[in-house]
């Protein structure tokens, strides 16, 4: 009995121990998950509605399906929409899965997920809709599908990572929202290497992808765990005949847009015909290349404007026009019509630019990459900071010949989007739209931790945010120092016009995503049309129900105002655990008319109407 009485204590005391070790470890892992969701703001064990619409979809099966429309009572889908299609780009898979079948690795931010291109294909005279889905057939798609493990840099997770669903947790000495990474963290066979060469070749090897071929379609390369993912997940372009899609680099992914099969890959970085090759490796870039919409100019209609940030010894901004050619396997060919100085600690995120009929503008927000934090294998993220003590700076380039025409300065802000830009030949100056953030809070509130379970932080961040117009001077006489003003008391992002109307022009209607209620919608629940003559708004909502980016096709009819067409959105209904095409009447924002899709389709950013 003695015996048994002192092994009972001793299986006591070890319990204690594990059970001791155990709530440690708990307390450890909330405190790193709370840190990395946000100190301010309590971690929500149960989500909203609103964050049940960012899911995994790495298990969806890839479909063709026609769609009937449910139309509203007396109303009809506009014949001219038939023959047209709306491809939409998803970030939809973010967890991957081993041999096993179970999940291994998780990408951390919105903006990280696997690429999905759906398409809605109207019908003739719009009877119905022909509905498809692939993912792009990247390496990125590839390698993480075929061993479970994130085998490169993304925007927001490192390669390798686990399940863990954390944000940026910043090093001490850290900026607010700037994680860096000390010399211990980098790897030793990094650090024996020239840290000239270490440094601009690993930069250019974040942003130029994996090993591929552009152009050939070739993903054959083997090459993991280095450089910056070939998962191009923002947006679309059509250069020519050719569709591709785009993102913040120079690399963009060619696909069938019938079949939505995987083609190949364009790169800006190939610099095809430039006297300096290495001029134009590919680093940061526009997802929002601007087409030119103006007789008046000397390229030709479809000529695509972008520019392309050049890491190196001497680092600058380069501005390239993109040619469409006949060849859908090579099917661009690039000039580089100016290029900018910049410091190489103080390049900027410019993630959209504007163009009008003489000038291209930059806006040079202090949203800084720091070339040495992109050393191995650290996401973009964890490259960019923000200083709120410089300013903005405006630069306006020639379009034509690539001369700076003027160079001003602004309070300091962030941002995604520009709006739109045109001249105003009464005030000689050049009119800008954009929507700004006082800080750059927004782009890591987008991190799914804090996006699925800390609502608060994400609505904090997008309200703070306004619609503000600057007025950027011509003359050389005028003030340097552009104050902006609010253009409208709307909030809204993803912002779209008619572009084939008022692009580059004076415009009046703006359409974009917005929110229900300002103190507790916890994503962008409504649709927003703002008229910046009256200030005024109409807006399509509905009661649990989360629509992404509205897409504006204009009518054809000879004579059309400016608002007369239709906006089309994939909408998430949080109730039905369903999503549906939405069809609006720009002019009104009523509802034309839904098709139910076949299956949930988890928040999305961009798209196009072609």
């Amino acid at each position: 009995r003695k015996r048994e009485r002192e092994r009972a204590m001793v299986l006591q005391k070890v319990s204690f121990v594990w059970v001791g070790l155990v709530l440690g470890c708990l307390v450890m892992v909330g405190q790193i998950w709370s840190h990395a969701v946000d100190g301010s703001c309590p971690y929500n064990w149960t989500m909203s509605s609103a964050r049940e619409t960012w899911f995994d979809m790495g298990q969806q099966e890839e479909v063709v399906r026609v769609l009937e429309w449910d139309t509203v009572s007396g109303r009809e889908v506009p014949g001219w929409l038939g023959g047209g299609s709306l491809y939409r780009m998803v970030p939809a898979q973010y967890v991957f899965r081993n041999s096993s079948g179970l999940p291994n690795a998780r990408y951390r931010h919105y903006f990280d997920g696997l690429a999905m291109v759906l398409r809605f294909e109207v019908l003739a005279n719009a009877s119905a809709v022909s509905f498809s889905n692939r993912f792009l057939r990247t390496k990125a798609y590839e390698t993480n599908n075929g061993n479970g493990r994130l085998n490169y840099v993304a925007f927001g997770t490192p390669a390798n990572a686990g399940l863990l669903p954390v944000g940026p947790v910043p090093l001490p000495g850290a900026g607010k929202n700037t994680p860096r990474h000390p010399v211990n963290e980098i790897p030793a066979s990094l650090l024996s290497r020239d840290p000239c060469a270490l440094t601009f070749s690993s930069v250019r090897v974040h942003f130029d992808g994996p090993a591929v071929d552009a152009g050939s379609g070739d993903r054959s390369s083997d090459r993991v765990g280095l450089g910056y993912s070939d998962n191009i997940n923002v947006n679309f372009a059509k250069i020519g005949e050719t569709v591709v899609t785009t993102s913040d680099t120079t690399l963009s992914v060619v696909f069938d847009e019938q079949t939505l099969d995987t083609l190949g890959y364009v790169n800006y970085s190939d610099a095809v015909g430039l006297p300096e090759p290495t001029d134009l490796y590919g680093i940061p870039s526009s997802a929002h290349p601007l087409y030119n919409r103006f007789a008046s100019s000397p390229d030709p209609p479809g000529t695509l404007y972008n520019y392309a940030a050049y890491f190196g010894p001497v680092c600058r901004i380069n501005l390239l026009k993109i040619y469409p050619t006949e060849d859908r396997r090579a099917p661009v060919r690039r000039e580089q019509f100016g290029k900018y100085k910049v410091p190489c600690r103080k390049m900027p995120y410019m993630h959209s630019f504007g163009l009008t009929e003489r000038f291209m503008v930059l806006s040079y927000i202090p949203e800084y990459f720091e070339e040495f934090n992109l050393i191995g294998q650290y996401p973009i993220a964890y490259s960019m900071h923000y200083e709120p003590s410089a300013n903005t700076t405006w630069l306006i380039f020639d379009r034509n010949t690539g001369e700076l025409v003027r160079t001003l300065e602004s309070p300091p802000f962030f941002m995604f989007h520009f709006i739109n830009a045109f001249e105003d030949a009464d005030t000689n100056s050049v009119v800008v739209d954009v929507y700004t953030y006082p800080d750059d809070d927004v782009k890591d509130a987008s991190y799914l931790t804090p996006l699925q379970h800390c609502p608060e932080r994400w609505r904090r961040g997008f309200t703070a945010g306004q619609y503000s117009r600057f007025r950027l001077p011509l003359s050389s006489e005028a003030a340097a120092f552009i104050p902006g003003t609010v253009a409208t008391s709307a909030k809204l992002e993803l912002p779209w016009i008619n572009q084939d109307a008022v692009g580059g022009r004076s415009h009046r209607f703006v359409y974009g995503l917005g929110v229900r209620d300002e103190g507790t919608s916890d994503y962008f629940d409504a649709i927003v049309k703002t008229d910046l003559e009256t200030d005024s708004q109409l807006v399509w909502s509905r009661e649990g129900c989360y629509p992404s980016e509205a897409v504006f096709v204009a009518s054809p009819d000879a004579g059309a105002g400016e608002d007369d067409g239709v906006l089309m959105a994939v909408v998430y209904d949080s109730p039905a655990r369903a999503s549906f095409l939405l069809v609006l009447d720009a002019s009104n924002m009523s509802t034309i008319a839904t098709a139910p899709c076949p299956f949930p389709i988890t928040q999305n950013i961009h798209g196009i109407f072609l």
